[in-house]
């Protein structure tokens, strides 16, 4: 067995999640990416989504992280980002609802900056909600 992956997801608020995984997916701004051990160094800039990860144990964990950072360097890989929740922690009717009120306020016109980061974690929340359940029931 090849040596783990240690993870850790951090935000302004902290640690969000930290551990050994067998694999992560993330999305960046090329498409969808995954990580095994021993992947290349690789430093990379994350979309709004879901972040996928493969415990060590089969568990997959779900977290909406808001775009930020990758890196990858000697299977340590971090993800940093201004805004990330677990993904059981989101409610897949309240994320659809208020993804659907910031479209439309983004419809509008003259958006501030603090309104597209709304947007984005809006985004982020119901990638993340909409994994967890299709892993749930899928």
């Amino acid at each position: 067995m090849s040596d783990p992956i240690q993870v850790e997801v951090v935000s302004p608020e902290g640690v969000i999640w930290q551990g050994e995984a067998v694999g992560v997916t993330v999305r960046n701004v090329e498409g969808s990416l995954g990580i095994l051990s021993g992947h290349e160094a690789l430093l990379t800039v994350l979309v709004p989504g879901a972040v996928e990860i493969i415990t060590m144990d089969g568990r997959r964990e779900v977290i909406a992280a808001a775009g930020g950072f990758m890196t990858v360097y000697e299977n340590q890989l971090s993800i940093l980002t201004d805004h990330a929740v677990m993904g059981h922690e989101i409610s897949l009717d309240e994320a659809r609802l208020s993804l659907a009120q910031m479209e439309e306020l983004m419809r509008r016109g003259d958006n501030s900056d603090e309104d597209t980061h709304r947007y984005n974690q809006c985004v982020a929340q119901l990638k993340a909600a909409e994994k967890y359940a299709e892993l749930r029931h899928g």
